[in-house]
Formats: structure tokens, C-alpha cells, sequence
């Protein structure tokens, strides 16, 4: 998929160079060219999200079935003090919460991955003097996107504290219904 896509680019510049040079079997063949690497683009990718989609439900099922074992060598006092439908929403729930994030980053780093290493090779086989100017604005975005990862992965651990104490009154309030 990235593979084709980073092709694209190079194809429509032909095409607007036959369009300026008033070529139209040279038009016609770049037409051609970027129609069938759309369609290639297009498949490879719907084969990349199916093979992630495949890995993920694999993931979520491991997680499900180790999820239920812990569950079921517990001492009779926790489901006693767990309904059933409680305990199988949060199996499905938790494990769902769990893998979606995996499932996605893996689609995108496998992407991103593909993207970047054919990124280089074509910036080096086009220009390699203009690649090294251009490397050089790569030191501080890395470091921006560092500082963001780090400010931001604090913020969502804040949200998830923050989360985790509302449902535990939460969960503390219905409890107490009973007895009030």
C-alpha cells in the first residue's frame, strides 16, 4: 500500500509534464500508470487492514480466554462480591480497551514504517543534496514530538486516574443503594 503511494506523487508530476508538453500518448500511459497504482494502493491496503484485523482478533481472544482463566481459579468470596454480568462485561469490555489501541498502532507503524524508508530511498534518488538540507529539520521535530508524547502520555494517565476514582464512587454508590 505505502509502497504504490509514494509512487503517486512522481506519476502526477508526469502527467502534468505530458499535459505541458502537449504529449498525449505520454498522457495516456501516466493515466494509465496512476489509475493501476490507485487500484494497487487501494487492494494492498484493504490486504493490510485485513492481516491487522486478523492479528487483532487473535490478540483479543488470547486476552479474553487468559482473562477468563484468571477469572475462574478465583476464591468463591469474589463472585460473591461480583455479579456475573459485571464480571463478563468487563472480560469483554477490558479486553476490547486493550487491543484496539495495539491493533492500531500496529497498523500504523507497519504504514509509517513503509512510508519512511521508501520516503528516504526516493529523496535520496531524486536529490541527495536537497535530502541532507531537509534532514536537518528532522533533529528538532523529533525532539518537539518527544516532549509532546511525553507531556501528553502525562495527561492521559491524569484522565485515567481521574476515570478510575469516578467509577470506584461510582461503583461505591450503587453498592450502597441497598442499604439506604
Amino acid at each position: 500500500n505505502q509502497g504504490s503511494r509514494l509512487f503517486l506523487p512522481k506519476t502526477q508530476g508526469l502527467i502534468l509534464d505530458s499535459v505541458i508538453g502537449m504529449d498525449r500518448n505520454a498522457f495516456e500511459r501516466h493515466i494509465w500508470t496512476y489509475l493501476l497504482l490507485s487500484v494497487a494502493t487501494g487492494f494492498f491496503g484493504g490486504i493490510r487492514n485485513l492481516c491487522v484485523s486478523i492479528v487483532g482478533r487473535k490478540l483479543n481472544n488470547e486476552v479474553r480466554n487468559r482473562l477468563f482463566s484468571a477469572l475462574m481459579v478465583q476464591d468463591i468470596a469474589f463472585f460473591d462480591g461480583n455479579s456475573t454480568g459485571q464480571l463478563t462485561s468487563r472480560m469483554t469490555a477490558d479486553a476490547q480497551a486493550m487491543v484496539d489501541p495495539l491493533r492500531t498502532m500496529l497498523n500504523t507503524l507497519l504504514a509509517n514504517v513503509m512510508l519512511l524508508v521508501g520516503g528516504l530511498v526516493m529523496c535520496f534518488i531524486t536529490s541527495w543534496r536537497l535530502s541532507m538540507v531537509a534532514f536537518t529539520a528532522m533533529g528538532p521535530i523529533v525532539y518537539a514530538t518527544q516532549v509532546y508524547a511525553k507531556w501528553s502520555r502525562q495527561i492521559n494517565r491524569e484522565i485515567r486516574d481521574a476515570l478510575a476514582k469516578a467509577n470506584a464512587l461510582a461503583t461505591e454508590a450503587f453498592t450502597n443503594v441497598r442499604t439506604v
